[in-house]
């Protein structure tokens, strides 16, 4: 499972009580498997369809080694 976590962007510290998180379902293991973490990040959660408003989305890789990666995808301006 992966876990969703609101931040305060300016200190980078976890929040509470600002936004409720919730785990998501991970998609197959396929999916989540290669060469480029971004791709990955965007392909699995990030957003292909026009929003209105806004909208951005960028993924960050904060670590990564020959088998694992640990990425940051951020969305703000537009609303699901």
């Amino acid at each position: 499972m992966m876990r969703l976590i609101s931040f305060d962007t300016e200190t980078g510290t976890e929040t509470e009580g600002r936004s409720a998180y919730g785990e998501i379902s991970l998609p197959p293991e396929e999916q989540r498997l290669g060469a480029a973490p971004e791709a990955i990040a965007f392909a699995v959660f990030g957003l292909e369809e026009p929003t209105e408003g806004n909208f951005s989305q960028g993924v960050d890789v904060l670590e990564q080694t020959s088998d694992q990666a640990i990425v940051t995808l951020t969305q703000t301006g537009g609303a699901r």
